[in-house]
């Protein structure tokens, strides 16, 4: 299953651009995976714990990429995704543990 999402990114020192996250997703791991036209910009791995709970194990975002808010727009699809089907997340990266502690907007999302 591919459910593409379509963000707009812009700062002031570039035109608009357009992100799009791409969720795959089987019965045993899944991936959000962002892109800016063809360019992959970094990925959330996850695993299935359960049939309610995935575990978010590796958020990447390539060196060039750094900085411009990537993993945080990925995390935000996944609690997204997790909240439009009433799954819950463990967060065993450390980029997850960290916004969790950070932001109670994970809460209801959080195993």
């Amino acid at each position: 299953q591919i459910t593409p999402v379509h963000i707009s990114c812009a700062n002031k020192h570039q035109e608009e651009k357009k992100m799009t996250i791409n969720h795959n997703n089987n019965e045993q791991n899944g991936e959000f995976v962002a892109y800016e036209g063809e360019e992959k910009l970094g990925y959330i791995n996850y695993d299935w714990v359960d049939a309610n709970c995935f575990a978010i194990v590796h958020t990447v975002v390539l060196p060039e990429h750094k900085g411009k808010g990537v993993a945080k727009i990925l995390l935000d699809a996944a609690a997204d995704y997790a909240r439009a089907n009433s799954k819950k997340i463990q967060d065993v990266c450390s980029f997850v543990t960290a916004q969790f502690a950070r932001s109670d907007k994970y809460d209801d999302v959080k195993a």
